[in-house]
């Protein structure tokens, strides 16, 4: 029961393609990053602290969200272009809804699934701020509207989605 799963431990492995940790509480930069293979983690209620990159450029197909999870790093699920859901309810950070990962308090979006099947999608008017690379490559998304709230879309935010035609935002965004 490792504790902590350190940088590029398991990075670039060609063959690994399932992973369950029992015990863990941090994941480093880099843990799982790069292999495309990996199709299923398996997170414990103990982990607290996910690194930057720590999934990154894998094909996990499922992220469930640890109800312990208090720090989910920049990029933590980049480029995981198989990710279809996102479950789980709540940790002290971050929130799951519809299937779409969020900050506790609903203002920050922070991934919505590439492989996610739903063809329209409203940004919630809570949300102020849209994380980079949240919309990356999502396949079936065609009209996204963003609601009142948003204040701010960062570089990358929406980024590979060729099957959309149609983006609306509502308020003074």
């Amino acid at each position: 029961n490792a504790k902590i799963i350190g940088n590029y431990a398991f990075q670039n492995m060609s063959k690994l393609n399932s992973v369950t940790l029992n015990g863990t509480q941090t994941i480093k930069y880099k843990a799982f990053e790069g292999n495309d293979k990996l199709t299923r983690i398996s997170l414990p209620s103990t982990v607290i602290t996910i690194d930057s990159w720590a999934f990154a450029r894998t094909s996990i197909r499922s992220f469930n969200l640890p109800s312990s999870l208090r720090s989910l790093g920049s990029l933590a699920l980049y480029s995981c272009p198989k990710l279809k859901t996102i479950t789980g309810t709540r940790s002290p950070s971050y929130a799951v809804k519809d299937g779409v990962l969020y900050n506790s308090n609903y203002t920050t979006l922070i991934k919505y699934p590439s492989k996610k099947s739903d063809k329209m999608f409203t940004v919630p008017d809570s949300v102020q701020r849209v994380k980079a690379d949240s919309f990356e490559k999502v396949h079936k998304l065609k009209n996204l509207y963003f609601g009142t709230g948003l204040k701010r879309l960062p570089y990358s935010s929406v980024s590979g989605a060729k099957r959309l035609k149609t983006v609306v935002f509502y308020g003074d965004s």
